[in-house]
């Protein structure tokens, strides 16, 4: 057995973070550098806490470069406290925006039913776009056919 002085130390050090990590975290700093340093007035805007809950992708992803990480966070937080915010269940992993997986999959399945009806009512009101252009010679064309033959004759008499 070596003697206690004869051993070297060695020190454990955690792995070097990885470029992933780095953006990762770099993302994350500037995502709270940028955001509002208040808190969103829930009085004026009843539904802020319920954004990006609601509306557009486009607007979802707005809502969430503008929001601090910890308002970000605000679905898993309320799920991992209450559980899932459609069937209550706690035994699933949670999805995304406070569902489990199985509500979110069923939720989604709805909301598309109602966009695909909606937009096939939508479908059914809207007016074909025409080619204004196309449409005004199909219209001026019987009246520029009974011109032409006039329009020939003083065309004729002015090269004369």
């Amino acid at each position: 057995m070596p003697k206690p002085s004869s051993l070297a130390r060695a020190e454990v050090l955690p792995p070097a973070p990885t470029q992933t990590d780095l953006e990762k975290l770099v993302a994350t700093k500037v995502a709270e550098a940028l955001c509002q340093t208040t808190k969103p007035d829930a009085d004026a805007d009843s539904d802020a806490l319920f954004k990006p809950f609601f509306g557009t992708r486009e607007e979802a992803e707005a809502i969430k470069r503008a929001q601090r990480v910890t308002e970000q966070r605000k679905w898993r937080a309320y799920y991992a406290e209450y559980g899932c915010i459609h069937c209550h269940r706690t035994d699933e992993l949670h999805q995304s925006l406070g569902f489990c997986a199985p509500c979110y999959a069923r939720v989604g399945q709805r909301l598309r039913k109602i966009l695909a009806r909606s937009e096939a009512k939508y479908a059914a009101k809207v007016v074909p776009l025409v080619d204004s252009e196309k449409l005004a010679k199909e219209a001026l064309a019987p009246s520029l056919a009974k011109l032409a033959p006039a329009r020939r004759k003083v065309l004729a008499n002015g090269r004369d």
